[in-house]
């Protein structure tokens, strides 16, 4: 009876163990596999995060590249206005250029004639040379097409410099056009204003800015980062061409580095490339919650035989479950702050400088500059409002700001662009900054595309439901069939879709539930229409 007794123990027993064997083999086998998805998930969420931080990094630096520039050309115009009123009342010299230069903002001076060639400079290798061989842009300074010509970042044909250039043109005591003013400036005060800007980003290794020809005008390192690419040398690069020809930037993400080649215009509306830059950043600074978290869950993969054998594996599965659920949380409210600041990035100053030369010109016209400044301060006193609200605002406040926006536009296109407000109803709220960015899209994707340019729709309506406003033009219209109808905002597309829209469509939902709906035809127009349920705010 004892033996059998021992035997049936014996067996239960071992049955007991195969099985616990068996739970704990199961067990670690479902921990490693879930353990290999958590981190291919934070994987992905980091890649993600990554490349929408990038690119806001590359809009922002952008932003800044043109605001120095903008500055450079202000000065250049000044220091080119000043030769000017000397040359008109009298024969110069180079010690009167030599004297003038001291005095501006510039580091060298031109005279030529109507043909173009330099007939004074405080550059002694211009002599023999014609700028309208350098440059056949300078030619419409002479008939009055344009008062003045900017140059980018280039090589200065004379020396091999690095500098910028602003040509006027140059007048006699009628004010009949003589020949051609240019001041240029040397490529190193535009290097150091953005190595204080790069300041700011101590995570930047190092930052470069290639012309179409693949010339570096500029090589940026900071720390002991190397300068991979010298300044005025050319470089046989393929991303350069690549990101010339398509326009769509190219992230690299590596172990310890992030690079970016990114497409640099100035104008407006995106068009017509100016530059490549290229920076690399610190990879560390993206990646490091997936590296604590591999080693975290390497740890606990280590442990939890050991573990299960101890406590049967509920504490340590609650343990997982928790840290799981905890990155979930940490990542997706990572997300909401990156998409949140690329969407603050995307406040650029084309519109911003476009606006000043308008009102600028008017000033020296006539009397509708008053109001145009006005126009300007209300617009940009609502954009930086905008930045401090996270909840819904009044639709009236959007409205006010479009009516600022469209009316600077209508200023710029005149008859070119038609405005028509049908607005039924005001009793909406809307997250800041939501209707100009659409407005924006159908003005200049829409209708400034076509040479007549056309009519844009204001139209709002609403029902016990909801409250909609509806944006119509007649302009060039776009295949839907090409356009995803949930853009991330780091897509590149046809140029209706792109990041603003992608994040007008992302604060609609988060903020108050709405929706975006996109209706085009292709070579009619375009109606974009948003609808925020009543009552719902979240």
């Amino acid at each position: 009876m004892n033996k059998r007794f021992h035997r049936n123990l014996f067996a239960v027993l071992l049955a007991v163990f195969l099985a616990q064997g068996a739970i704990v083999a199961v067990s670690s086998v479902v921990v490693g596999n879930r353990s290999e998805d958590t981190l291919a998930k934070l994987e992905s969420i980091d890649k993600r995060i990554t490349n929408e931080s990038v690119a806001a990094l590359a809009n922002m630096l952008q932003t800044h590249l043109n605001a120095v520039e903008a500055v450079t050309d202000d000065s250049l115009y000044n220091a080119a206005m000043a030769l000017q009123k000397l040359d008109t009342h009298g024969e110069l010299g180079l010690s009167d250029l030599n004297a003038l230069l001291e005095t501006l903002e510039a580091d060298a001076l031109y005279l030529t004639d109507m043909q173009g060639n330099f007939t004074l400079s405080t550059v002694p290798q211009a002599g023999g040379l014609n700028l309208f061989d350098i440059d056949a842009d300078y030619r419409a300074l002479l008939v009055g097409t344009t008062k003045r010509v900017e140059s980018t970042i280039k090589v200065m044909v004379e020396t091999g410099e690095i500098y910028k250039f602003m040509a006027i043109p140059r007048l006699d005591e009628k004010g009949r056009v003589k020949g051609v003013i240019e001041s240029a400036v040397k490529a190193e005060s535009i290097v150091r204003q953005i190595e204080g800007i790069l300041g700011r980003y101590p995570y930047i290794r190092s930052f470069h800015l290639f012309d179409p020809e693949n010339v570096c005008l500029m090589s940026i390192a900071s720390g002991d980062a190397a300068r991979t690419f010298t300044q005025t040398r050319t470089y046989t690069v393929e991303q350069i061409s690549r990101v010339f020809a398509d326009g769509k930037p190219i992230i690299e993400i590596a172990e310890d580095s992030v690079t970016c080649w990114h497409l640099v215009t100035r104008d407006a509306f995106g068009v017509g490339s100016s530059y490549v830059m290229r920076f690399a950043i610190e990879g560390n600074y993206y990646n490091q919650n997936t590296r604590e978290t591999a080693a975290a869950l390497g740890i606990i993969q280590k442990n939890f035989v050991a573990g299960m054998l101890a406590v049967f594996s509920i504490g340590a599965l609650v343990v997982i479950a928790v840290v799981v659920f905890g990155l979930r949380v940490f990542h997706k409210r990572k997300i909401e702050e990156y998409r949140t600041q690329l969407m603050l990035s995307q406040i650029q100053p084309h519109f911003l400088y476009n606006s000043l030369t308008s009102i600028s010109d008017l000033c020296q016209e006539n009397p509708e500059a008053q109001q145009a400044l006005l126009a300007f301060s209300e617009y940009l006193r609502a954009n930086m409002s905008s930045l401090s609200h996270n909840r819904p605002v009044p639709f009236e406040a959007e409205l006010k700001h479009v009516r600022h926006y469209l009316w600077l536009e209508k200023l710029r296109f005149e008859e070119k662009l038609t405005i028509e407000y049908d607005i039924a109803t005001t009793n909406g709220m809307l997250p800041a900054l939501t209707l100009q960015p659409i407005v924006e899209n159908a003005v200049v994707h829409g209708l400034m595309v076509k040479a007549a340019g056309g009519r844009l729709i204001i139209r709002t309506e609403e029902d016990e439901a909801a409250f909609r406003v509806a944006v119509i033009d007649d302009g060039a219209g776009f295949d839907p069939e090409r356009m995803p109808s949930h853009t991330p905002p780091n897509a590149q597309d046809d140029g209706r879709e792109h990041i603003g829209i992608a994040n007008v469509r992302f604060r609609l939902a988060a903020l108050c539930g709405g929706t975006l709906r996109i209706h085009s035809v292709q070579g009619e127009g375009t109606v974009v229409t948003i609808e925020v349920p009543k009552g719902v705010i979240l």
